[in-house]
């Protein structure tokens, strides 16, 4: 982690106008950095936040107000900051969470008129024992901004989402129902929970009154082939192909949540849903999704978690 000083003679504007932050990788990258987000708009009240990172997660991030302008991590229009041309603005400030080894990075920033640039790995140092947010947050300390944030509010889905995630229950006949989500899948097979056993955990959750909706993202779709055969067979909800923020505004409607190691088990938390988060191979100390809500359960060799187990701790943090 490190930072450009300021250039000489120059301070830091108390609210500088634009401020660039890049924050690449996948939905859990993204909302792991929603507290130093939020420490940044603290600090600089008056700023103009443009954030490049993960698209689905954006428009959730912009209804937040933890970013003003949102641009994709794959848009062309970043060529700037990698060399290719100039920058379509002028930014006093710089924040780039992601690996900029040859300074590539900073030195377009600082061409594009940043008094002052904060760059940090996008994650913590292995054998650190940093929270990843944590060490989000502490790369911040260049810009004035204190290690300890203030507790972050449950992310509110955008209206509109909430709109189409009340469609889509009222459609299954399960609008004002007592709902429990799980969330079988991840980003890397190895750290999933074996899905027999999601699945003896949603028979006791059913049996317990609660109506099962499974959530599948794009990286879950082999999972489908062993779900949708079972959900035509019960009362369970299957809901794939829906964007992120209708995903949020379905977890918010939730009475309980269960996932492994993934950007939906960070959404859930985000959104204030009680949760039971489950760490095989990853470390949660590191990784575990932020919320006074999350319960962990870790089984490094997944062996010793028994749906029993997690059913009953669903049943007992349910709201």
């Amino acid at each position: 982690m490190g930072s450009t000083p300021l250039s000489s003679g120059a301070e830091l504007p108390r609210d500088p106008p634009e401020v660039f932050v890049y924050r690449p990788g996948a939905v859990g990258d993204a909302l792991l950095a929603a507290p130093a987000l939020a420490a940044l708009r603290h600090r600089f009240p008056c700023a103009r936040i443009v954030l490049a990172s993960q698209p689905a997660v954006g428009p959730l991030l912009l209804a937040n107000r933890l970013a003003d302008t949102f641009i994709s991590q794959d848009a062309p229009e970043l060529l700037w900051l990698f060399g290719a041309g100039e920058a379509p603005a002028t930014y006093e400030v710089g924040v780039l969470w992601a690996s900029d080894l040859d300074g590539v990075m900073a030195r377009a920033l600082r061409r594009a008129g940043a008094h002052c640039v904060v760059s940090a790995p996008s994650r913590p140092a292995p054998g650190s024992g940093v929270h990843a947010s944590d060490h989000l947050l502490r790369s911040l300390a260049p810009l004035g901004v204190p290690s300890q944030a203030p507790p972050l509010p449950p992310l509110a889905p955008p209206a509109t989402a909430r709109d189409a995630a009340e469609t889509w229950l009222r459609e299954r006949a399960a609008s004002g129902q007592r709902l429990a989500a799980l969330h079988p899948g991840s980003g890397s097979p190895w750290k999933n929970w074996p899905l027999e056993r999601f699945m003896s955990v949603a028979e006791r959750l059913a049996s317990a009154g609660l109506r099962v909706l499974w959530v599948v993202g794009p990286a879950d779709e082999p999972l489908l082939g062993r779900l949708r055969p079972a959900a035509a067979q019960t009362r369970w909800l299957l809901a794939a192909g829906l964007d992120l923020a209708t995903v949020a505004a379905l977890l918010a409607r939730c009475a309980i949540y269960l996932g492994n190691d993934s950007g939906i088990s960070h959404l859930a938390a985000r959104c204030g849903v009680p949760s039971v988060v489950l760490f095989g191979p990853s470390d949660p100390a590191l990784w575990a999704p932020r919320s006074l809500l999350v319960e962990v359960l870790s089984d490094p060799g997944w062996a010793r978690l028994t749906p029993d187990a997690v059913a009953a701790a669903m049943l007992r943090v349910a709201r």
